[in-house]
């Protein structure tokens, strides 16, 4: 949605151009195989865990920390794993969103006219809103 956005307002002759139907695809396609791959990973180094008798979970859902608290193994690699696939599930999103805007704004920053402007802000401020509810929301999470 970011690239999306970024295109709109930095390039809007040539938006039909460069959304083509293979590069939504491609958008598409890298986000599917970025949440399955990390799927994978932890049902792979999940499965190769031993668990004792214990088998209550305190916790409403059944997360994968609380699962890996179950088990009688090492869970260090678990552990590892867990922050590699965590970080670049938020490092990659991050870095494009800011990028992006970043653009965005450097391009807004050169429109003349005011309605100009407003024009393209209210085009990201869904977004905007969007991702500072759940940036938001993981900063209270952790805190």
């Amino acid at each position: 949605m970011a690239y999306d956005r970024y295109v709109a307002i930095c390039n809007p002759l040539l938006y039909n151009v460069v959304m083509s139907q293979k590069t939504c695809f491609y958008l598409m396609f890298g986000s599917y195989f970025m949440g399955f791959s990390g799927a994978v990973i932890h049902t792979g180094c999940v499965l190769r865990l031993t668990f004792c008798d214990g088998n209550i979970i305190n916790h409403y859902f059944c997360d994968l920390l609380p699962l890996l608290q179950l088990s009688c193994t090492s869970t260090y690699v678990n552990e590892v794993e867990l922050f590699i696939v965590t970080g670049k599930d938020i490092i990659v999103p991050t870095v494009i969103i800011f990028a992006s805007y970043g653009f965005i704004l450097s391009s807004i920053v050169k429109i003349k006219s005011t309605a100009g402007r407003s024009k393209a802000f209210s085009t990201c401020s869904s977004h905007i809103i969007a991702v500072s509810m759940f940036f938001g929301s993981m900063v209270l999470l952790k805190s």
